[in-house]
Order: C-alpha cells, then sequence, then structure tokens
C-alpha cells in the first residue's frame, strides 16, 4: 500500500493506491464517490468547443490527418515540420484503416480526435465519454455520446483507447463489450501508461502518470496480458511513445509543484525549473527507454483471439 495526491489541478488530496504481488497491476483501494469533481471543464479532454475551426485551420488538418493516418500527402508533411503530429493519430496508422472504417473512441472527451477524423473525410465515427455534459452530434456520422462502451451497439472495424482505459472502473466488463462489438478482422487500440516502467520504479507515488485519482487501474505488460486473455483477446504487438512528461512531470511533483501551477513547465516554460538542456536530455532519455520497452506508456494494438 502507498498513498499518492492529486498533482494535476494541485488539490493535493490523498489516495491510497496497491499493486498485486502476483501480476503486477498498481490500483486505487477505494473508488472516490465524487470522482466527477476531478473531471471539470478544466480537464484536457472536455475542454472547448471543436466547431469554430475556420476553413483554412480545417484544410490543414484534413491534410495532416490524411498524410499520418496514409502516409501521403505532401501539404501534411510539410506542417510536421512545425506542428508535429498527435501521437493518437500516430497510433492509428498501424490499424490499417480507411475513410470507410467503423470506428469508436471510448473516453473520447468532447471528440477532438474524431472531429479531425470526420473533418479528414471519415464516415462512420462514433465516441462514447460518460463526463460530456450531453449527446454532441457533430453530424449525422460524427457523435460523442454521454455515456459508457456498455451503451453502445454496432460493429466495429476499430475501438481506440487513447488514454482512457485506465479512467475505466470495470476493466474485464469493459474488454468484453470490446469483443463484442469488434469485428472478426478489426482491431482495438490501447494507448495508456504502464508500471513496467523505468519511471513508476524510480519515482513511485511522484511518477506523474499515475495520476490520482482519475487512474484507477495502471498495468503491467503481464496484467494487461492476463485481463485481455480473460476476455478472449490477445495482444498482437506493442510500440512504446513515452515522452519527456515522464521525467519532468515526476520532477515537478516531487518537488511540490502541480501540473498546472503557474511554475509548470506545461503552463510557463520560461518560469520553470528546468532548463532547455534538461529538457534535450529528458527525450534523449525517453526514446533511449522506448527503445529498451522500458518507457512509461506504450501503444498496445490487440484482436480477437
Amino acid at each position: 500500500m502507498f498513498t499518492a495526491r492529486e498533482m494535476m489541478f494541485g488539490y493535493k488530496d490523498t489516495f491510497e493506491y496497491f499493486q498485486c504481488r502476483s501480476c503486477g497491476c498498481v490500483q486505487i483501494s477505494e473508488i472516490p464517490k465524487d470522482l466527477g469533481k476531478h473531471y471539470s471543464e478544466e480537464y484536457y479532454s472536455i475542454r472547448g468547443s471543436l466547431t469554430k475551426m475556420h476553413a483554412l485551420k480545417k484544410f490543414l488538418v484534413a491534410k495532416k490527418v490524411t498524410s499520418v493516418v496514409f502516409d501521403k500527402g505532401l501539404i501534411g508533411k510539410v506542417i510536421f515540420r512545425f506542428h508535429p503530429p498527435n501521437a493518437a493519430l500516430i497510433a492509428l496508422k498501424g490499424a490499417h484503416i480507411n475513410i470507410d472504417s467503423k470506428l469508436l473512441e471510448v473516453g473520447s472527451g468532447t471528440g477532438s480526435l474524431l472531429y479531425k477524423l470526420k473533418i479528414a473525410g471519415f464516415r462512420h465515427l462514433i465516441g462514447v465519454d460518460p463526463f460530456v455534459k450531453e449527446d454532441i452530434v457533430y453530424s449525422p456520422n460524427c457523435i460523442i455520446v454521454k455515456g459508457t462502451i456498455h451503451d453502445i451497439n454496432g460493429n466495429f472495424d476499430l475501438i481506440l483507447f487513447d488514454h482512457s482505459f485506465e479512467h475505466i472502473p470495470d476493466q474485464l466488463e469493459t474488454l468484453m463489450s470490446v469483443q463484442k462489438l469488434l469485428d472478426d478482422k478489426g482491431s482495438c487500440i490501447i494507448r495508456m501508461p504502464t508500471v513496467s516502467s523505468y519511471a513508476y520504479e524510480h519515482y513511485g507515488p511522484n511518477w506523474v502518470q499515475l495520476d490520482p485519482p482519475r487512474h484507477l487501474f495502471i498495468h503491467s505488460i503481464n496484467s494487461l496480458k492476463l485481463l485481455l486473455e480473460k476476455a478472449h483477446l490477445k495482444l498482437v504487438n506493442t510500440v512504446y511513445d513515452s515522452t519527456k512528461f515522464q521525467f519532468w512531470g515526476s520532477e515537478q511533483y516531487q518537488r511540490d509543484i502541480p501540473l498546472n501551477s503557474p511554475k509548470s513547465y506545461s503552463v510557463n516554460p520560461n518560469e520553470s525549473i528546468f532548463s532547455e538542456k534538461d529538457m534535450n536530455k529528458y527525450t534523449e532519455w525517453s526514446r533511449e527507454l522506448n527503445e529498451k520497452k522500458q518507457g512509461d506508456q506504450a501503444i498496445f494494438y490487440i484482436e480477437k483471439q
């Protein structure tokens, strides 16, 4: 057992976690009754309106999506030089989808990723999230449902959890719904942090991706495989994509600096405790850890057994 603090917003409430000695999964001892408090409108996945995007930006977004997901288009590749692509888009590239593929994103927030895919021409997009205020209809083919995966019907070529699976309380039941909704030739992508990493071993309760109390389960590689097997799913590929965030975020927490503090690197880099040299070092360390399969997050590609 150990305790860890809420440090994204700086509430600094403490929460108890434990690690299974058998499978290595780290989980919260008791899910807070007021969990919704920690998903306020400030939370990154449910911010703002997407529909105010002007025509030029929509054009550039479409080119960027096409270039990442389908690896074509010169304009999108030029844009990358100035604006690196969203990591979730890069993950989609490994799923071999097309604009007619049926996509479900679980824990979509207000649907930022799906809206970008819609702009790029994707025709069958559904998101689901329990913390949005109400259903959102961007178009008949791009809808965000207030609810959980258990409220969704249909058949999907791809089901995506982009740093949302660790927030879900009923893990096995959720994967069983994935198994039911997924096409026989479809795939599921789970992007999430993992305790099978240097950052967790080094920083412990101050590891930035522990993220109490929002992260309810943080899997080891072993615990994920065991859970997938129970749901008649299998892990077919793992791509580590950790970033310098695992270092600077955790170093801040050790120094009692919340993620949203005015002193945080994410809020005001020039006022943070880090130099450009520090950031370059953290970037290089992250690359090395990913190569060694010790990064603190990964893209897990999953199929039916």
